[in-house]
């Protein structure tokens, strides 16, 4: 869920996540809607470990596809909670382990 500075949600999917920022699939063209970076403000992200993570968000990139009507975000992280950097730094260690020991076998 990206939450926008004019009160507006909107709902995605996480593509990629790392410590410090994600990449978000929307299923719309948000070039008109998202023109100025600091139109976002925040960001909530419901891992599969069914933790959450919620915190400040800057947009540092757009792509569109408007044939698909699809819009790809990736956004920055901001004062992040150090409990939420280290649920964060855990979950991504979590799934890369999983990877690996998936492709070790």
């Amino acid at each position: 869920m990206l939450y926008l500075v004019n009160g507006a949600l909107l709902e995605g999917t996480v593509v990629d996540i790392s410590t410090s920022g994600a990449k978000f699939k929307v299923n719309k063209n948000l070039g008109q809607e998202l023109s100025d970076p600091e139109v976002l403000d925040a960001c909530k992200i419901s891992l599969s470990n069914e933790q959450a993570l919620q915190t400040a968000a800057q947009l540092i990139g757009m792509t569109n596809d408007a044939e698909s009507n699809i819009s790809y975000l990736r956004c920055q992280f901001g004062h992040m909670r150090t409990q939420d950097e280290e649920m964060l730094d855990g979950y991504i260690n979590d799934m890369l382990q999983e990877i690996e020991s998936t492709f070790s076998e």
